[in-house]
């Protein structure tokens, strides 16, 4: 019965996650499939959703959520990625769960940590009370009256500000550009993207000029790294830019190259309180060549069979400033660590 229970939760929820949006919106099984006749057989069958169109690649994050409902999201472990299927330039934006802004800095020299420097009064404790009986409005952080949700609620945490709690911050980018190879919306046969629900796979593939072009993304836990792998059904034809950058404001960081292990790096920190970042992409090539354009900053690869692209990120959550410190002395540097991650990698089915 439990066992029962849990899948059909299961299949309700790979239903809720379904992006909506203006492309059309199909969830679909295999047309060779029968229509499912109970929750567990529709479990046990293949299930995707599938799209005949990209998502909009270029809509601004804060533009009606559109980057949201259209793109197909990837997940696991501390890393996420949103894959959007364009055509000509695809971007695979990417996040990391412990960036955050707030907690201790040189700006909040007295920060409690989320705790309330004295004890509540019986007073206090009698108007909280009185405030969640009330059950209006604005009781929760639902008021959007000074600009941003729970800005103007009337219970907030305890203790100090809500916002020097701070709040998850965007990361990045991964740009794929393919205008080169004379790719182009209009050119293309049989465009379909795809997220494999059971295999948590992302694809989009289409062909062009009688050549198959597919390109399949997923995220491991286990070796807590995003891969992506691009490959041509004919040797040779895979010509790219490849190009990786910060997306956000409150990020600073440094860009660098290493092309004779064909990665490029980013570190850097959150401005906010000083959170250490590192970011490294690798490429990893079937045929072809590949070089640094480092005043643009990509990588360029031109008649290449297979091109995969491993991501790995790790970040210097510590909110203690002086363990931070403690730490920063003693650990080189984070790069070192995104490439001890990688290597560990190197010689498995990853690569």
């Amino acid at each position: 019965m439990k066992k029962g229970i849990k899948q059909f939760l299961a299949g309700m929820c790979a239903v809720l996650v379904m992006p909506t949006g203006t492309v059309q919106n199909v969830l679909a099984k295999e047309s060779e499939q029968a229509l499912p006749v109970s929750a567990e057989k529709s479990i046990n069958q293949e299930l995707k959703l599938w799209y005949t169109s990209p998502a909009k690649i270029d809509t601004a994050e804060t533009n009606g959520g559109e980057w949201m409902q259209q793109s197909l999201p990837l997940g696991n472990g501390n890393l996420g990625n949103l894959i959007f299927g364009g055509i000509a330039k695809e971007r695979i934006h990417f996040n990391e769960k412990t960036l955050w802004t707030g907690g201790p800095s040189s700006s909040r020299p007295n920060y409690q940590f989320g705790n309330k420097a004295t004890a509540y009064t019986d007073t206090e404790i009698e108007e909280y009370r009185k405030l969640l009986d009330d059950k209006s409005t604005n009781v929760f952080n639902d008021d959007k009256s000074l600009g941003g949700y729970g800005m103007g609620a009337k219970i907030k945490f305890p203790g100090e500000n809500n916002l020097n709690k701070g709040s998850y911050q965007d990361f990045g980018d991964i740009w794929l550009d393919f205008s080169k190879m004379g790719i182009n919306d209009n050119n293309v046969k049989d465009y379909r993207r795809e997220l494999d629900i059971q295999t948590g796979i992302a694809a989009t593939e289409f062909s062009c000029k009688d050549v198959t072009y597919k390109r399949e993304h997923f995220v491991s836990n286990p070796d807590q790294v995003m891969v992506t792998e691009l490959s041509a059904s004919e040797k040779g034809k895979l010509d790219l830019n490849v190009k990786m950058e910060l997306n956000n404001s409150g990020l600073e960081g440094k860009t660098t190259f290493d092309e004779k292990n064909q990665t490029c790096t980013i570190e850097g920190k959150v401005k906010d309180n000083d959170l250490k970042f590192c970011t490294t992409m690798k490429l990893v090539l079937t045929g072809g060549k590949l070089s640094a354009d480092e005043k643009n900053q990509v990588y360029q690869i031109q008649d290449a069979l297979l091109c995969k692209i491993l991501l790995v990120i790790i970040s210097l959550l510590v909110r203690n400033q002086l363990l931070a410190k403690q730490i920063c002395d003693l650990v080189p540097g984070l790069l070192c660590h995104c490439l001890r991650r990688l290597s560990r990698i190197r010689g498995r089915c990853l690569l």
